[in-house]
């Protein structure tokens, strides 16, 4: 029989998520072992706030739907390769609290708006992929979240050799390698 207060002490279910970034940003995040909150406007007695994906292939999304984020070529050449951290959402929520997020920018309800004429779906070679970014935020007073306790990977997404030999360097990270020519991942060895 299920007691109430088993109910009450019940973790969130949130499940895998991902954070994109680049790869020099990522070495500072390693290092710091720091996920720095983003500044904002107090929100619900809340003033920063980080953001995380379901979406596993939103470095795609980012760029078929040319989202403006970190990620999407406009700082390239100053960040790297795109990494996608891995992160235990269930065990983060034990010490955050998480939200659906979806900015104004890209409501489909806003006539205005660039991302309410664009299509929803693209198919791209054998794959479809949703125009959805599927974010959920921890708001937090935070400047940072300690985020290595909650890391499972690290995938470095087409890196250089040079990223992969500082990765190798990097202690206490699963590094894994995606190659989108192959469409395989590999663990670095």
């Amino acid at each position: 029989m299920i007691k109430l207060i088993d109910l009450l002490n019940e973790a969130k279910q949130v499940g895998i998520l991902y954070h994109f970034t680049g790869f020099k940003p990522l070495t500072k995040i390693l290092k710091d072992n720091c996920l720095y909150s983003f500044r904002m406007l107090e929100r619900e007695g809340y003033n920063r706030y980080t953001s995380f994906t379901r979406n596993k292939n939103f470095n795609q999304v980012a760029k078929i739907f040319n989202l403006q984020t970190g990620i999407n070529g406009w700082m390239r050449s100053e960040i790297g390769c795109i990494c996608r951290i891995t992160v235990d959402g269930d065990k983060l929520s034990n010490n955050y609290k998480f939200k659906p997020w979806r900015s104004k920018i890209f409501s489909r309800e806003n006539p205005k708006s660039k991302w309410s004429q664009t299509p929803k779906v693209i198919k791209k070679g054998k794959k479809y992929f949703s125009a959805d970014e599927s974010e959920e935020r921890i708001f937090t007073n935070e400047i940072c979240i300690p985020i290595k306790e909650y890391t499972i990977s690290v995938t470095l997404i087409d890196p250089d050799d040079k990223e992969i030999e500082i990765a190798k360097t990097i202690s206490g990270v699963n590094f894994k390698v995606y190659d989108s020519e192959t469409r395989q991942e590999r663990e670095i060895i």
